[in-house]
């Protein structure tokens, strides 16, 4: 049980091993990288690190340093943060939610809050209005009419009240078929003040 356990740590201590050999290389690949051209460069870095790691107490077999350096040449272990792309902007815009999130939802708050006023609230008010105004002009004010103009005649002793009563009720009910609430209002307050007159 112990060599099963051994077997599998040993490459992840070979990884971890490696990824520490690409950190010291990277660390000091500049000084190397000065002193030497491209030649000779891995051999100097090989030995550069076993210097380190012998100092270290830490004994590190060639082909464990052969692999770092390989790692370093291909920046394995090395991040390379993404750049462009939807997956990317996404990301970005997610990430910095905290700045335009709230004004984003006071906005979107604001605009559900007036749609849902506009649309629940002002425009069966309006339309109440409308219908409360055809019904007026087309069904009371034609009624109020001719109750008055039957008032008028109940009481009228000439011919010429009854033709004028007449005459107002004609025009108040042409206004209203027409829509023209102002005008056969108007009617209704002259049959009114005929019929004061009379009494």
């Amino acid at each position: 049980m112990t060599k099963s356990k051994t077997k599998s740590a040993a490459p992840l201590d070979e990884v971890m091993l490696a990824m520490d050999v690409v950190d010291t290389l990277r660390h000091s690949e500049n000084l190397v990288a000065r002193e030497l051209g491209e030649e000779g460069r891995a051999t100097a870095l090989m030995e550069r690190l076993r210097k380190v790691y012998q100092q270290q107490g830490i004994d590190v077999p060639d082909r464990i340093l052969r692999e770092g350096v390989a790692a370093l040449d291909e920046a394995r272990f090395t991040y390379s943060p993404p750049t462009g792309g939807i997956g990317y902007s996404l990301a970005r815009l997610y990430v910095s939610r905290k700045k335009w999130g709230r004004t984003f939802l006071t906005i979107a708050l604001v605009a559900i809050i007036a749609g849902v006023g506009y649309n629940f609230v002002y425009k069966p008010y309006v339309a109440g209005q409308s219908a409360a105004a055809v019904e007026r002009v087309q069904v009371q004010l034609p009624q109020e009419m001719e109750t008055l103009q039957a008032s008028i005649t109940s009481i009228a002793k000439e011919q010429s009240a009854l033709a004028q009563a007449e005459e107002f009720v004609m025009q108040g009910r042409a206004f209203a078929a027409a829509g023209d609430t102002e005008e056969a209002e108007d009617r209704v307050a002259k049959l009114q003040a005929l019929f004061d007159t009379l009494k």
